[in-house]
């Protein structure tokens, strides 16, 4: 009967976290995701690995275990197919809050804490977000591995062994690939062997020198933006920022934003009531020399540090482990109480079960608004798909994409994820994009480019504004292109059909979304509206192009030599922007002619060629 007893206490973490999260099986990809399904297409040579899995990504993070390996195995075992990516990150989740209840039964000495714990934690502020998004599984992997390097360390602070600590160290260490919010560990280590095991708190300092350490190489290698949501700031709104979580952790706060009741002022009254309740029985236990609610509420604030300074970007997925730590006070809070008095017991049991109450509704409705927008989103990605397929290939040109489509779908690129050719119409994005989205061009097919492909029968228009994709692509072709202008438009894709009236001499055969041109080639753009605009190129070359050291390549606008350009790296498309004289300012046409100092013949072709482009672009 005990056996029996305990296989159930191990099992009810995971079939609780299962049952409330079951949902999430059924949702489909969104947003960065198709980006990252995107970098998982790139790989095709174990020569790749390398750059795909630590190039630092633009907000100045490099995760090469729980974004990178993530998507780049799963995609290559399964391929663009959400239940697998779910049921890792479902798992991932299942293991932590068993991990967590573990943890809190062995420093409350109570096997019910451990229980009310996990179940606390499973319906905190803390999983939702970050189960529901595929890309945010670098929170649900950061959680277990805290969990993991903390559980180690209790256990070297029991016992001493040096084995033990070799573990800490191992699983600090492979922290760091994965999410760079494993600094916070020594802190919490430290704060640990402090107030459970002071004989240990020397075994901290190097784990605190080797965060320093990290941190510096971090933000050397890999420095944040200093502009944007993901800039830092290090002011007053820290404090805010700390506010707001605290608030959203408590679940009261957010009532008005997802119900519309109570008022603000309400719901923060309610929530510094909470405040001053958790605030004086922590108190209570660390005056009775019960420190566990005391380092687990200090867990919350430790593992929210890194991202306070992120005051443009407060999102309840960065919770995740810090609510582990909330959880774990109030349920090592329930333990203390109970042994103290019955009735406190009781009455903290029902503060917990509030907390879980207040919360479950909001998860409800976080669940039930992206399972909607997951059906839109899947809805048109293979909708388009199977357009494509259907018409044998030909570019798809869609019309009526609503805001949110557009940036949950289309920005992300998220049709190449499935081999589909898809770009908006011109005008079928949604209003106001070229002033919003700087570049709005690679997602909106130019007029030009799109009436002669419409004509030549090589593009077909699908109406997306309906329940399900209509083809207009009659009415198009008789209504509305003809009014579409047929100058040069501001950005060339060579690979793509409705470019070929715009390209010169010089152009060779087209591979996906790249097309080689021989060693010079020329090409035909609108001109700078004004004064400071660039030319952009994007263009790519072979290995066998560098053998000679990196490949020149020159530029002339209408004749005039431009800044050369090297490549120095081989397969992957490479972005250069170039400074435009001002006397083609204005100009309805320009010629761009592109010249590399040498050729290469790859293996199987007899041709000379330059180098591939997909795109040139003046903005």
């Amino acid at each position: 009967m005990k056996r029996l007893a305990a296989l159930l206490w191990w099992l009810a973490p995971p079939a609780v976290t299962l049952a409330v999260y079951w949902d999430t099986l059924d949702l489909w990809f969104r947003a960065d995701d198709f980006a990252w399904l995107g970098l998982a297409r790139s790989f095709h040579s174990w020569g790749d690995l390398p750059r795909l899995l630590f190039t630092p990504m633009a907000q100045g993070t490099i995760r090469p275990l729980s974004e990178r390996a993530y998507f780049l195995a799963l995609y290559q075992a399964f391929g663009p197919d959400p239940l697998p990516f779910r049921i890792v990150a479902l798992a991932t989740q299942m293991a932590s809050a068993t991990l967590l209840a573990a943890l809190v039964k062995r420093m409350t000495g109570s096997r019910l804490a451990g229980l009310l714990a996990a179940a606390l934690w499973v319906f905190s502020a803390g999983p939702a977000n970050p189960l529901i998004w595929i890309s945010a599984f670098n929170q649900v992997l950061m959680a277990l591995s805290l969990l993991t390097s903390f559980w180690l360390w209790v256990r070297y602070c029991e016992t001493g062994e040096r084995r033990r600590l070799a573990a800490v160290w191992a699983s600090f260490l492979i922290g760091f690939g994965v999410q760079e919010g494993n600094i916070v560990f020594p802190a919490l280590a430290l704060i640990y062997a402090l107030l459970f095991a002071r004989e240990r708190w020397k075994a901290a300092a190097p784990l605190v020198a080797a965060s320093a350490v990290y941190a510096v190489l971090h933000f050397y290698v890999a420095p944040k933006p200093t502009q944007g949501e993901y800039a830092l700031f290090f002011d007053r709104d820290l404090a805010a920022t700390l506010a707001t979580y605290w608030g959203w952790a408590l679940g009261v706060a957010r009532y008005p934003e997802y119900f519309a009741w109570p008022t603000a002022q309400v719901a923060a009254g309610g929530a510094a009531l909470l405040s001053a309740i958790l605030a004086g029985l922590v108190l209570w236990s660390a005056w009775r020399r019960f420190y566990a609610p005391l380092f687990f509420l200090s867990w919350f604030f430790i593992a929210l540090a890194p991202v306070l300074p992120l005051k443009l970007h407060r999102c309840d997925y960065y919770m995740l482990a810090a609510t582990a730590g909330l959880a774990a006070s109030l349920a090592a809070l329930t333990a203390f109480a109970w042994e103290r008095r019955r009735l406190a017991g009781v009455a903290v049991l029902a503060l917990a079960a509030l907390q879980a109450a207040v919360h479950f509704p909001i998860l409800r409705a976080q669940l039930d608004w992206f399972a909607g927008r997951s059906r839109e989103i899947k809805k048109l990605v293979l909708g388009a798909e199977a357009a494509y397929g259907m018409h044998g290939g030909k570019l798809i040109l869609l019309t009526g994409v609503p805001d949110l489509l557009f940036h949950e779908a289309v920005y992300d690129r998220a049709f190449q994820v499935f081999g589909a050719q898809v770009l908006l119409a011109p005008g079928g994005g949604p209003a106001g994009i070229e002033t919003t989205i700087p570049n709005w061009r690679e997602f909106v097919m130019a007029e030009a480019a799109a009436r002669a492909a419409i004509k030549n029968q090589q593009a077909v228009v699908y109406d997306a504004s309906r329940p399900k994709l209509l083809n207009v692509t009659r009415f198009f072709r008789t209504e509305v292109s003809s009014h579409w202008s047929e100058d040069p438009p501001s950005r060339v894709e060579p690979a793509r059909p409705g470019f070929e009236g715009f390209l010169g001499e010089g152009w060779l055969q087209i591979v996906g979304d790249l097309r080689w041109t021989a060693q010079s080639a020329t090409a035909f753009l609108r001109g700078p509206e004004k004064a400071g605009q660039q030319l952009w190129l994007w263009v790519y070359c072979r290995p066998e192009h560098l053998a000679g050291g990196a490949l020149p390549l020159k530029v002339r606008i209408d004749g005039n030599p431009l800044k050369e350009l090297d490549i120095t790296s081989p397969d992957r498309v490479l972005a250069f922007s170039l400074a435009l004289p001002a006397g083609v300012v204005g100009a309805s046409r320009i010629e761009v002619q592109l010249e590399t100092g040498r050729t290469a013949v790859l293996p199987g072709a007899g041709t000379p060629i330059g180098v591939a482009v997909r795109a040139l672009e003046v903005r």
